[in-house]
């Protein structure tokens, strides 16, 4: 991988696909500044750890099955289509148009799952104090930057926005600069879910124009084009396509398989975090641009 180098002056989790060509996209950012950008990120394993106590983290849609909520059935059907259907998602070689097929239809059956087990915003508040989701380090603290400097975040993510929602409101950063693009259920007066919010379920690899589909992020964003994008897998690239850019920096988080991913990755994103590592250099970018304004 000859065009993937380490800089010497980051730490070894860091790599740059190409930085002569980061650098001039940085100072474009610099140009603009911070009222002329905004952040777009995945959620599960983006802004949260990959590990955590050295086992890997799941995502929102596994904490159910993790905490035995709904039984042994539900453990047991969830779990076929996680056997099933994630080794497809992570594939190299599965086509994009199989995927998104496959998808789709993971996420139609787990939604319905979910339904008919009974699935409640109680029990939605018990699995965010309950499960090993945490943020990643460094998060926090540039969760607070964006709303200080008042830059949009905008979290586009295929798991479950309910969750997510709940997670931002423990940490006490469920700012106003943050909208949350993702599943939802939507609530009964006795706090049961009744039906799937969305019209368009979210999944890992239809994000394609869905800020361009939500007129009120894309009014809000309209007079931002220097996008910083952060995301853990291929399809989080899709993310921005159809919104106009003037810039973009794509920050990809590599959370496994690294050896057999890291080139595809080094076709895809600006910068490549590995090994779980944190947040500061995504917040160094950040503190670039700002600086460079005052």
């Amino acid at each position: 991988m000859d065009n993937l180098e380490k800089q010497e002056t980051m730490k070894p989790e860091i790599l740059i696909t190409n930085p002569e060509k980061l650098q001039k996209k940085i100072e474009r950012f610099q140009e603009g500044g911070a009222e002329k950008m905004h952040v777009l990120s995945d959620f599960d394993r983006t802004l949260t750890k990959c590990l955590v106590g050295g086992k890997q983290s799941s995502t929102s849609w596994a904490q159910f099955r993790n905490l035995g909520y709904f039984g042994e059935d539900y453990i047991k059907k969830s779990q076929a289509m996680f056997d099933y259907y994630r080794p497809i998602e992570i594939s190299l070689t599965i086509s994009e148009k199989e995927k998104m097929e496959k998808m789709k239809e993971w996420w139609d059956k787990h939604l319905n799952l979910l339904l008919e087990y009974g699935v409640s915003q109680q029990i939605i508040k018990n699995i965010v104090e309950k499960s090993g989701m945490r943020l990643r380090d460094g998060a926090l603290d540039f969760l607070r930057t964006l709303e200080k400097e008042k830059i949009p975040l905008v979290v586009m993510s295929s798991g479950l926005g309910d969750l997510i929602t709940e997670i931002l409101k423990k940490e006490n950063v469920l700012y106003d600069n943050i909208h949350i693009i993702s599943n939802f259920f939507e609530f009964g007066k006795d706090g049961i879910a009744l039906r799937a919010k969305n019209e368009r379920i979210i999944h890992s690899y239809n994000k394609k124009g869905v800020i361009v589909d939500s007129p009120t992020v894309a009014k809000e964003l309209s007079e931002r084009k220097n996008v910083l994008l952060l995301g853990d897998t291929l399809g989080d690239v899709k993310m921005i396509e159809k919104f106009p850019c003037d810039e973009i920096i794509k920050v990809g988080f590599l959370n496994e398989r690294i050896d057999e991913q890291k080139e595809e990755y080094a076709k895809n994103f600006d910068v490549i975090i590995i090994n779980d590592s944190d947040m500061n250099y995504v917040s160094s970018l950040i503190d670039n641009v700002i600086k460079k304004q005052s």
